[in-house]
């Protein structure tokens, strides 16, 4: 007898006759030969070791053979997925598909709500000089309206039974009363109501409203000139309150400006220069008629500023040159027989220009000048101080026209330059 080595396993279908082994992987614990007959005899299959089946044309095959077709066997119920479910299963899923036709349903209604909202109009009837009726009509052909659609009763209680009548609507579009018939169209789409009136009636109750409120204006110029509007503001108006209160305040001018304004300084400093000149040239006239003109077209900055650059031929003066030219000009007419001679006009001009310069050519163009032997020394002194700023300008100017012996004329009005 052929002894295999311990512990090697066996086929157990014949235990009595010589040991065979069995295969690793039935679930039988058979060999490869006993386990095909032992799936036939009890139904079962295997895995490992399905058995050979062949079923003729017709033929019908047997239980046995249904549960080796398929891996579902017909004896394992648990495996059975066509079997039916118990009921509670079949109660949870009608209450689910009930309560999904009962939202649908409910939202149906709702957007059928909203849009008969939507298809319908108000109506307000002047049928004398008295207060208007009003009427809440459908409109089934929204956004298009004609009173035909409308019911009798209501035809006949604005006084259009049959096409054969008029009746007079308010065009907005047009700003005017029009007549048409009954069925005319009328778009909708953009109108909260339609007024209509009888054949004659002209003063109705609210048939033109009038603008009472005074103050309607004034919040929308406040509104223009707010600190998120660029600048220069639009109107003559804000920009006077702006440089009213930057008057009144003292430190840089960045902060002054934002303080004033509203706004941020302006990137360019040629802008502030620009505008503020403009102010300073107008005259009080100019600047008055404008403020007075408020928050109107004859009230826009920049007419006012294409006025006051009219008035100086096309460009404004700046301040310097605006203080300078009246110096000049009260010199002139004080002592003209000391200022006004060819070559102290012409060294004036040649130092002007000079003054146009910058850095170290600028400081020796202007030496050159002071030391020009065809001027006077008091002419010299006079023309180093007009360039002075601020206080160095109020300290240095009076003393040097007191030097030259000033007429008092001439102080009084330079006085007046300064102020």
């Amino acid at each position: 007898m052929k002894q295999l080595p311990l512990p090697v396993p066996i086929c157990r279908s014949q235990p009595a006759k010589e040991p065979v082994r069995n295969c690793v992987t039935c679930a039988f614990e058979f060999c490869k030969k006993c386990c095909p007959a032992y799936q036939s005899a009890i139904g079962r299959l295997c895995a490992q070791h399905p058995p050979p089946v062949t079923l003729g044309v017709g033929a019908t095959p047997s239980h046995a053979e249904l549960s080796l077709d398929t891996p579902t066997a017909a004896g394992n119920d648990e495996a059975n997925l066509n079997r039916p479910l118990r009921q509670e299963h079949y109660d949870a899923q009608d209450r689910t598909q009930k309560d999904w036709e009962t939202w649908k349903n409910q939202l149906t209604q709702q957007k059928i709500a909203v849009d008969a909202l939507k298809r319908t109009v108000t109506i307000l009837y002047w049928k004398n000089d008295q207060e208007p009726e009003a009427f809440t009509v459908p409109c089934p052909c929204f956004p298009v309206f004609d009173l035909k659609s409308c019911v009798a009763v209501l035809r006949e209680e604005m006084g259009v039974p049959d096409d054969g009548r008029l009746i007079e609507t308010f065009d907005p579009e047009q700003g005017r009363w029009a007549s048409h018939g009954p069925s005319t169209p009328r778009d909708i789409g953009s109108l909260p109501c339609l007024l209509y009136c009888a054949c004659g009636v002209k003063s109705g109750t609210d048939m033109e409203l009038k603008d009472t409120n005074s103050e309607d204006e004034d919040v929308l110029a406040e509104k223009a000139s707010s600190g998120h509007a660029a600048w220069p503001l639009k109107y003559v108006a804000s920009m006077a309150e702006g440089f009213k209160q930057m008057s009144t305040m003292m430190g840089p001018i960045h902060s002054r400006f934002e303080s004033a304004f509203g706004s941020k300084y302006p990137g360019s400093k040629a802008t502030w220069n620009t505008h503020s000149s403009i102010w300073e040239a107008a005259t009080k006239d100019q600047k008055k008629r404008y403020i007075e003109a408020g928050f109107s077209k004859e009230g826009l900055w920049k007419s006012f500023r294409h006025e006051v650059e009219d008035a100086y031929g096309g460009k404004t003066q700046t301040r310097y040159e605006r203080e300078h030219n009246a110096i000049i000009n009260n010199l002139h007419s004080c002592f003209p027989h000391q200022y006004m001679n060819t070559a102290t006009g012409t060294l004036h001009k040649k130092k002007s220009m000079a003054r146009r310069g910058k850095g170290k050519a600028k400081i020796h163009a202007l030496n050159v000048l002071d030391n020009d032997v065809g001027c006077s020394e008091s002419n010299v002194h006079i023309g180093n101080g007009i360039p002075c700023r601020g206080q160095e300008r109020l300290h240095t100017l009076p003393p040097l026209l007191v030097q030259i012996r000033c007429p008092p004329m001439c102080l009084f009005a330079f006085d007046d330059v300064l102020s």
